[in-house]
Order: C-alpha cells, then structure tokens, then sequence
C-alpha cells in the first residue's frame, strides 16, 4: 500500500508541482501549453472512467455510503469551513469561496485513486455520480445562504 501510494501518478505530479512553485523554477511556455491541454482533457475523461464504470444497481448497495459521505460532503464540510473560516478573520467574498469549495461534489480523482490503489471503485463510482445529482440542489441553496454575508 505505501509503494502504490508513493508511486501514485497523482501524488507524483502533485509534489513535482509543489518543488517547481516553491523552488521558482517553473516551465517552459511550451511545456506549460502542453499540460495545460493535457490537463484540460483530465477532468471529461475521469468522468467518462465513472460513467462507464458506474452500474445502477450498485447504487442501492452503496446507499449507507453514499448518504453518509453525502451529508459530510453537503452539511458538515461547508458548515466546518464556515466557522473556521470567520475564527480565522475571513470575511465576505473570500469566506465564500472557501466554502463554496468544500461544499462541491466528490472530485472524479476520488475514483481514479480507489481503482488503482484497490478501493472500492464500484462503490466511489456511485458516490461521485449520486453526489454530483445531489449538488445541483445543494450548491445553490448553500450560495445562497452565503450571498447576504457579501452585503454585511
């Protein structure tokens, strides 16, 4: 497990990004176009991996999971960042965009992560597709519960 975990493309890719930022190195402009194209087709095709790996009826054997990392998702998460976002000073627009980003979906890498290091893929399948229906509601409700600190 720690060999898959040290090895993991994701947290390879991560940790080269870390050294080029804080060391000021950087890239080249043509490297930077080029995993700038690379990394716009990441997201559509890790979609695409939890789609076609997504089966209906696994949805009803994951429901235990699925409601459980859906309320810490929807409910605690952004509530969590709320009060220590406002303990830490934030206010207005920033403070927002803080929570804003702890209350979308469960990223499609979730699922990704859980195929190669032997999770329960099926199961995360489920998660991020259940999850993704469910933040059509919860996003706008939670902005705009958040809009009115922007005028205070």
């Amino acid at each position: 497990m720690p060999y898959q975990l040290i090895t993991n493309p994701l947290i390879i890719g991560c940790l080269i990004g870390l050294t080029l930022n804080l060391t000021g190195i950087g890239l080249t402009t043509s490297l930077d176009n080029l995993l700038l194209m690379l990394g716009k087709t990441a997201l559509p095709m890790a979609l695409l991996a939890v789609g076609a790996a997504l089966r209906l009826g696994n949805i009803g054997s994951s429901i235990e999971m699925i409601a459980f990392t859906s309320v810490m998702q929807f409910l605690f998460k952004p509530v969590a960042a709320l009060l220590i976002g406002q303990w830490l000073g934030l206010e207005g627009l920033t403070v927002i965009i803080v929570v804003i980003f702890m209350a979308v979906p469960t990223a499609p890498s979730a699922y990704v992560l859980a195929r190669q290091l032997g999770g329960n893929a099926p199961a995360m399948a489920s998660i991020i597709t259940v999850q993704t229906l469910i933040a059509f509601v919860t996003l706008p409700i939670t902005l705009s519960l958040l809009l009115p600190m922007l005028n205070a």
